[in-house]
Formats: C-alpha cells, structure tokens, sequence
C-alpha cells in the first residue's frame, strides 16, 4: 500500500508497503486511530483519509503539522500522521498519483513545524 507519513516535526515519507493492520496502523501513529479528515466520498473512487492518534493533545506528543482545515485544540497535529487511501468499502488502497499531487506540506519562514493542505 503506498501511503504518507508523516512524523512529529514534519518530516514526510512516500511508503510502499503491504497493507497495513489496525495494530500496525496504530503502532505508526503511537496508539489510537482517529481519522480526522477525508476526502468527498464519489461513487466508484477511493477517498484519502488522514489517521492521526485520537490522543495526541493528551499524551502530549510532538507536533508534527498544522492542519488548518480540521479543527484541533490548537489547528496543530501531534505525534505521526498517516495519510492514504480508501476505496468505497473502507478498505486500504494505494493513493494514486493525482491524490499525491494535491497534498502539500510546506514550512514558510518562521513557522515551527511545516503546514499541511489537501487541494480539492
């Protein structure tokens, strides 16, 4: 399964990688998976998703991105991110090419940690 991810401080990783399981899954993000952001849902395509642990804030784990199009205590990601496929049964798949080419994850000058977008 191809996929991002994306570790505490914003360091970012194209992955190639059998299908994950939910323990794997949760062992990249350091516990429980929440997903805190998908793609539109369109009948016969995969959607991305984006897996981060559901208790980051809590645990107080690094920041790894600030993600301002989903609400978060303070817009910011903690701990690892994974970013990736769905299809339309909800199982894992490879993010495609044009999926890949709508994710930015930038720093500007100044900022602490890079910033995550997701183009429509």
């Amino acid at each position: 399964m191809r996929y991002l991810y994306i570790t505490a401080m914003g360091f970012v990783t194209l992955r190639d990688e059998p299908p994950l399981t939910l323990t794997a899954l949760q062992d990249l993000v350091g516990g429980y998976l929440e997903e805190i952001f998908s793609t539109e849902r369109v009948p016969g395509a995969t959607r991305m998703a984006v897996l981060d642990n559901e208790e980051g804030v809590l645990l107080n784990l690094a920041p790894s991105v600030r993600f301002p199009q989903v609400y978060s205590v303070d817009g910011v990601l903690r701990g690892a991110v994974v970013i990736m496929g769905v299809d339309e049964q909800g199982d894992q798949t490879d993010l495609t090419d044009q999926q890949l080419a709508r994710v930015t994850v930038r720093s500007l000058p100044g900022d602490t940690f890079p910033t995550l977008h997701i183009s429509d």
